[in-house]
Formats: C-alpha cells, structure tokens, sequence
C-alpha cells in the first residue's frame, strides 16, 4: 500500500503531538507533587465518607473509600476521574484534520487527484493520529515517573501505566466518530458542534447513571464511552481488557462506516 498519506500525516503532527504530550507531562508531574501525606489522605477519606452517597459517587471514589487513602487512589479520583473530558479536545481537533480541514481548505481534491483511493486518505490518516495521540498519553507517565522520582514517592507505576494506557481506546472512539461525521458531513463547524455533543453527552450520560442508581438513567449509562473508561477501577484492579477491546471495536466500526461514507459523497472544492 502506498503509505504517502501516512508519512505526511506524521510528518505534520509529530512535533505537535510532542508539545501536547509536554504540556500533559507537566500536568501528571505537578499532580504527584500534589498528593498530601499518609494524614491529609486520611483527612480526605474521612471528609468524603461524611458526604451524602449521591456525591460520594458523583466524585467517583468508588465503593472502597479507603483507597482515597493510597496515593494511586488520589491519582485516580482527583486526576484521571476528569482527564479524559481534557484529553477529548485533541483527538476532536486531529480528527478534523482527516476530511473536514482539508475540504475547507480545498486541498482534499487536489490530494485526490493522485493515485489514491479514498479509503485509503482517511485510514492512513485515522492511524497516524492515533500513533500520535498514544505519544501524547505517553508523556504522561514520563511526568509521573519523574515526580515520583523527586518526591520519593513509591507509586505502583504498573498501575498507573495501565490507567494511562486505557485512555488510548476512548481517544480512538472520539477520533473515529469526529472521522466520521466529517466523513458524511462537508461543514466544518457542524462536525465540531457534533463531535462536542458527542463527547459531553457520553459524560453527562455516564456521571447521571452514577448519580441514579437503579433508574433507567443508570442502564442509559451503557451508552456512554466514559462507563468503560473507569480510571479507578483500572488503577485498583488493573485494565479491564474486555472495556479495553470494546471501545477498540467500536472505534473500528466507525472507521470502517467512515470509509463507506467518504467513498460516497462528493467531495467539496
């Protein structure tokens, strides 16, 4: 297969996905000199246990209160509970990058002018993206190894490279669904007005399903790439590989949908 698109895709986005990927290092590395002593831990667990349940499970500790009290524990709730709603913005962002950007600019028809099939510019483009987003992640556990190294912290940085490593399928699903939308849709600011819907409707489909146990809201909750995400469960028992394939899966389907899709419509010039 001609990887041209690859190469040049990669070529584009290295060096920015490096900077985003220092940037979320340094947020990893403050977060470790954040984590209070064996006491303000305690302070915490026994604060959050004084909370009503409905908030209890809105701040996302899980039924083990006492893990709030590792420094893995304060990691997950306090940092990985939300990173993933920040991380969202970079696969939204490349993902514009696939189809829409390049028809608004009017350069997707000059690269189609080459000897290139259309399947072949948005999956060659979908994978660069997704090598450079598992860059960016990556830097994240350079910034915590590096902070643990400062504070003399000993972390179970297994753990903590296993819950970073579990981002990676959820940034793979909000890139494949931005490629596909802007794969049917030649408008730019609709794909981004969809693709944000997307992203904060799966999080406020997830975090109400938390808060209404036993509720319709709660078997709504399957909807949401965020239920199969829990950062806390994964930093207390490890990746949960059937989540991790089902999201891959997912991200494969509408990739696979994106391609039929792209092939079909015209192109905008």
């Amino acid at each position: 297969m001609n990887r041209a698109v690859f190469n040049e895709t990669w070529r584009q986005t290295w060096l920015q996905a490096i900077l985003w990927g220092i940037g979320l290092g340094a947020m990893g590395f403050l977060v470790v000199l954040m984590i209070p002593d064996a006491e303000g831990l305690k302070q915490m667990r026994d604060l959050i246990a004084s909370l009503p349940p409905i908030m209890v499970r809105a701040i996302g500790v899980g039924d083990d209160l006492d893990f709030i009290t590792t420094p893995e524990g304060f990691i997950a709730v306090g940092f990985f509970g939300k990173t993933l709603l920040i991380l969202a913005a970079y696969p939204v962002i490349v993902g514009l990058r696939v189809t829409s950007v390049e028809e608004h600019n009017g350069t997707m028809d000059i690269l189609l002018s080459f000897p290139l099939k259309r399947w072949q510019v948005v999956l060659q483009k979908f994978v660069a993206y997704t090598i450079t987003a598992g860059i960016v992640i990556a830097w994240l556990f350079v910034g915590m190894w590096v902070g643990q190294a400062v504070t003399g912290l000993s972390l179970n940085m297994g753990r903590i490279a296993q819950t970073i490593l579990n981002t990676l399928p959820c940034l793979a699903v909000i890139l494949a669904f931005t490629t596909l939308v802007g794969a049917m849709i030649n408008n730019r600011r609709l794909v981004i007005g969809i693709s944000t819907v997307f992203v904060l409707g799966s999080f406020m489909l997830d975090t109400v399903g938390q808060l209404a146990k036993g509720t319709f809201a709660e078997d709504l909750r399957a909807l949401s790439f965020f239920r199969y995400y829990d950062s806390t469960g994964v930093m207390q028992h490890g990746l949960s590989v059937g989540n991790f394939l089902l999201l891959l899966a997912a991200a494969a389907l509408m990739v696979s949908l994106s391609l039929v899709a792209f092939q079909r419509r015209d192109v905008g010039v």
